[in-house]
């Protein structure tokens, strides 16, 4: 069990011989503040075990890569509901992990995009982005992204923490 107290993160430098039981859920956080507030969104996971890694530093991620390349555990990411954050998912981790990389959609994703949908994100990001041959996740939130013309970035589950 890790459970580093409120604040502070465990970094594992060793990760060669770093193992988790292989029941345990790896999920990624791409956004540092999501990542420092968990506690307040862990009621979006209904994993029995999971662990939560982070993204970032960026320059680090090939050892995050080897890492998962030496277990099986399911992996998950979350991260902003937008074209740049599919990106992201596509292009920086699904081209690694192949299937075994799912992106986490909540539950009730379709009422942020509603409630706290951002257009401008929309408009920033003129991203061509296709959909073709990709997994039922990245085309259910693209069809999201342009049904609402508006991206959720993942600080709405922070600032929403008692869910909707």
């Amino acid at each position: 069990m890790i459970e580093p107290t409120e604040g502070t993160f465990l970094f594992v430098s060793d990760y060669q011989d770093f193992t988790i039981d292989t029941d345990v859920t790896i999920i990624s956080i791409e956004n540092a503040e999501n990542f420092r507030h968990i506690h307040r969104q862990k009621h979006l996971f209904n994993f029995t075990k999971c662990l939560f890694v982070s993204r970032y530093p960026q320059n680090q991620s090939k050892d995050f890569f080897n890492w998962m390349q030496q277990n099986s555990n399911p992996y998950y990411h979350f991260g902003d509901f937008d074209f740049a954050g599919l990106n992201i998912f596509v292009n920086e981790y699904q081209k690694h992990l192949g299937s075994r990389a799912r992106l986490f959609v909540p539950e009730n994703l379709e009422q942020y995009f509603v409630l706290y949908g951002n257009r401008e994100l929309f408009d920033k990001q003129q991203i061509e982005f296709d959909v073709e041959g990709k997994d039922e996740e990245v085309r259910y939130v693209c069809g999201l992204i342009e049904r609402y013309r508006k991206g959720v970035e993942q600080e709405a589950w922070i600032d929403n923490s008692n869910g909707i």
